[in-house]
């Protein structure tokens, strides 16, 4: 079956009305394109460049980084090191107090501190100008890279008249970065940062460090600012392998004890003081070679202790935040550790997503309807369904049936050659799926009212309501509508139903 025929039932402003292909838009003006050169909607005269045959390009950008790599040499390795370090620490604390941060600033630290790893460094050069400089050289380099796996990943577009064109669905997944309530420094707009504050605040049990508690129940608090973290590090694929680590429980206690052992604004630590630290704090359990391989000197993901060939350098707010991180990529459990951090956090958001059916809920009550305070189960011949959200109001004769969906995007879905794949068509997880299940919710609501009258306590003839069913998101939806299932975001869902 084509990709028209699957989607023939679909609305959506993201898609081309005669493919059903994601649409492109033109920055700066109001112009969407399809690219499926087989589609009536193509333009044939729009050219867009292959950037995997840009062999210009590649070498121009390999011959860049050679050059970058050659002034790196030629600086003095401990000085130099102590300056990324020092710029990092800027970047963490202004991510961990104030909410925003200049991400590619971070992402290209990253690498340049796996340069350090990797190139033998025997220069002499000190000058703060000259690190400043190459830093700066090295942002340049670094977002043209992004630009270019942009591409490549088909998130963006070049013709070959320089017109630049981003997935039209691209603004929602920008919306989607800014609820997590972290935003590119000097973000003017802060009101609509973080726009579900409250439904992540009610997932918290305010809890506070003790000795022995699990680690945890202290960070899955923050679930929320780790999911955030998450996206971050993991945008692009470049950036993605930089923080690929594989973290144990032990691994993160180390470096948690490390955090509290900091008691200056950076500190430099000896060989032999990290590793009094490590065996104390892991009861000789651990590898104590494996956790700096991994954390200190690999040559293809990020230090988060940076070594300047002498001391560790550490600060506590680099090392609390690439904590945040390793939580939630916690998969491997110790001894007395009750769960893995991927697991808690996936616990927490599960959490979250019954309160949002909760907010949903208490909209419609203030709306005047009737509604049911858990989701109802009913059965027919061997036909199950569950209704999270059934709301009757009795003076207009209306019922809602609502499916409450407060899920976020995968991070390997945010592409132009996978959203449409991993988002909408997946079987298991995709936003068609959800729709098709919906609409059979409705067909067997009708189908057998007496299921449903004496649990809705309807007053009338069943036949006499108006019958709506929705699926309410956390995030714009890819399509807005499936046969008779309208799919919207909360606000959207809000604004659909007067307040009484």
């Amino acid at each position: 079956m084509n990709l028209y025929h699957k989607l023939k039932w679909v609305d959506s402003n993201y898609l081309c009305p005669n493919c059903k292909r994601l649409l492109y838009s033109r920055i700066g003006e109001k112009e969407d394109v399809c690219i499926e050169r087989n589609c009536l909607m193509y333009l044939s005269d729009l050219i867009f460049h292959d950037v995997n045959q840009a062999y210009g390009l590649r070498k121009e950008m390999e011959e860049t980084e050679s050059e970058l790599k050659l002034r790196i040499m030629q600086t003095d390795r401990k000085l130099f090191a102590g300056f990324l370090q020092q710029q990092r620490k800027i970047v963490a604390k202004s991510i961990l107090r104030e909410g925003e941060a200049l991400f590619k600033r971070l992402l290209a630290i990253d690498e340049m501190l796996v340069l350090l790893n990797s190139l033998n460094i025997e220069g002499s050069k000190h000058d703060l100008s000259l690190f400043e400089e190459i830093m700066h050289g090295y942002m340049d380099f670094f977002d043209k890279m992004c630009f270019i796996e942009d591409m490549e990943n088909k998130r963006v577009l070049l013709s070959t008249d320089n017109r630049v064109y981003m997935l039209k669905y691209w603004n929602v997944i920008m919306q989607f970065y800014q609820t997590y309530g972290i935003v590119a420094a000097g973000e003017s707009d802060r009101e609509s940062v973080f726009r579900y504050a409250e439904i992540s605040k009610q997932t918290r049990e305010k809890k506070e460090f003790q000795l022995g508690m699990e680690l945890g129940e202290l960070f899955e608090q923050e679930f929320d600012f780790i999911a955030a973290i998450k996206y971050v590090f993991e945008r692009y694929h470049r950036t993605s392998k930089l923080h690929s680590y594989d973290p144990s429980g032990l691994d993160i206690v180390v470096l948690l004890a490390l955090s509290f052992s900091i008691k200056d604004d950076v500190e430099y630590w000896l060989h032999e003081s990290l590793n009094r630290l490590y065996t104390i704090n892991t009861k000789g359990k651990g590898n104590f070679g494996q956790f700096i391989s991994e954390y200190v000197f690999s040559l293809e993901k990020a230090p988060i202790i940076v070594f300047d060939g002498e001391f560790y350098i550490v600060d506590r707010e680099t090392i609390l935040l690439y904590i945040n991180y390793l939580i939630g990529r916690n998969r491997r459990m110790v001894e007395g550790q009750s769960g893995t951090g991927a697991e808690r956090i996936m616990k927490k958001k599960q959490e979250a997503s019954r309160i949002f059916e909760k907010y949903i809920r208490n909209h419609l009550r203030v709306c005047g309807f009737k509604v049911n305070d858990e989701p109802i189960v009913v059965s027919e011949h061997n036909e199950q369904h569950e209704y999270d959200v059934i709301g009757v109001k009795e003076d207009t004769r209306e019922i809602v049936l609502v499916e409450a969906k407060y899920r976020d995007f995968s991070p390997s879905s945010l592409t132009g050659e996978t959203l449409l794949q991993q988002e909408l068509l997946d079987q298991e997880n995709g936003l068609l799926s959800e729709a098709i299940k919906h609409q059979a919710r409705l067909v067997f609501f009708r189908k057998y009212p007496e299921r449903f009258i004496h649990e809705l306590s309807l007053k009338s003839l069943f036949k006499s309501y108006f019958v709506s069913t929705w699926i309410v998101t956390k995030h714009p939806p890819l399509i807005s509508r499936y046969k008779q299932v309208s799919i919207t975001v909360f606000d959207d869902f809000c604004n659909s139903f007067k307040v009484r």
